[in-house]
């Protein structure tokens, strides 16, 4: 009988496809989701001679670059701005990845249409280029956000390097108190944790009001969690040694 395992044991299991010596493991990657602003990683890509890997598990929405004042692009005075959001058309049409442009009805902020579109679903690993990128944690996968240099890495190989961080269980019982939200919480549980740089992993059978509050109050749980402790992976340097090997898988 196979040991107890976590839901994120469980599905960092189900995607490790090779663990080097020094712990960094190459994760497959289920959902890549890429915006106006991966327009650089798919220039990488062209340098390189190299296709995207899996144009059928890559999704992309421009939204980092849209004016609010309108859905086309006569209303991005910018044309700076305007060419991200053209370049993400060109290099979608060149590579056969889905675009859900300016004026199709599934355009939106990239972190929202993954759930909004089913996209998003239980035990995926999913990767986009913006920090927002947890929020997909309330619907039971593994997200993060990438850096530009990793986004190319994932187009090209459908792949990336990770190194598995720790996991620290936090149950919370009983019933909140007026004016106390799961926002509150979530920002609560990290303080006694990063001081030791653990990564927190929810799971179902704990704060399990957390994981309806976060679906139903725009994943705010995940969201918050995630971008704290990410702020702190960084900052002691563990991130950097953790994928200091990406640059190097595509030469």
């Amino acid at each position: 009988m196979a040991d107890p395992a976590t839901l994120f044991d469980k599905i960092w299991g189900a995607h490790a496809i090779v663990v080097r010596p020094d712990g960094a493991t190459l994760l497959h990657i289920d959902r890549h989701l890429v915006h106006d602003g991966s327009n650089n990683a798919f220039r990488f890509l062209q340098e390189k001679n190299l296709k995207v890997r899996r144009p059928d598990r890559t999704f992309a929405t421009p939204d980092h670059y849209v004016s609010t004042l309108g859905r086309g692009l006569t209303a991005i005075n910018d044309p700076n701005r305007r060419s991200m959001v053209e370049g993400l058309k060109a290099h979608a049409q060149e590579t056969g990845v889905t675009l859900f442009d300016l004026g199709d009805k599934r355009q939106g902020i990239v972190h929202v249409v993954g759930p909004e579109q089913g996209l998003s679903q239980p035990g995926m690993v999913i990767v986009c280029g913006d920090s927002h990128t947890a929020t997909h944690g309330a619907m039971g996968a593994f997200a993060f956000g990438i850096g530009a240099s990793e986004v190319g890495h994932v187009l090209a190989t459908q792949t990336l390097w990770q190194k598995k961080p720790k996991n620290m269980r936090i149950t919370v019982d009983g019933t909140l108190a007026p004016g106390v939200h799961s926002g509150n919480v979530a920002v609560t549980c990290p303080s006694f944790c990063v001081q030791k740089n653990v990564t927190i992993t929810l799971e179902e059978e704990a704060l399990r009001w957390a994981r309806r509050e976060a679906a139903d109050k725009g994943l705010s749980v995940s969201k918050f969690l995630r971008q704290m402790l990410e702020k702190e992976y960084r900052r002691t340097g563990a991130y950097w040694k953790a994928t200091s090997a990406v640059g190097h898988s595509l030469t």
